[in-house]
């Protein structure tokens, strides 16, 4: 990791932020680094509208970091309101969309109360 990239992760650790960045400036291994984190059960990170290709690539990049199963793990819709449910109880880290996000805190599926981080 480069000294910039470190830099920026002690800051948002330090202090609540917001982190915008671009692409190529090492965003993925940023996002790696924080999803690692706050990867234990005892936490609910949500990693929202992520494209099913950049799901694939942080998948790969948590398993080299040793972040250990489930890792990330994608709700989609086709999972059932109960599983999902169950899903967000037991913490770690979750791929979303917005629209699922939504109507799952609308009908009280996932407290917000529980979510430690939107990325």
């Amino acid at each position: 990791m480069l000294e910039y990239q470190r830099k920026i992760l002690e800051e948002l650790f330090a202090e609540d932020g917001l982190l915008l960045m671009s692409r190529g400036l090492g965003l993925r291994r940023i996002i790696c680094s924080i999803l690692k984190t706050y990867s234990q059960e005892a936490h609910l990170v949500i990693l929202l509208n992520s494209p099913a290709s950049e799901e694939i690539s942080i998948k790969e990049e948590l398993a080299k970091m040793g972040v250990q199963k489930p890792g990330l793990r994608i709700v989609n819709n086709e999972m059932g309101t109960k599983e999902r449910s169950e899903l967000y109880l037991s913490g770690g880290i979750i791929s979303i969309t917005s629209r699922i996000l939504i109507v799952d805190l609308l009908t009280k599926r996932i407290p917000p109360s529980i979510i430690t981080g939107i990325l």
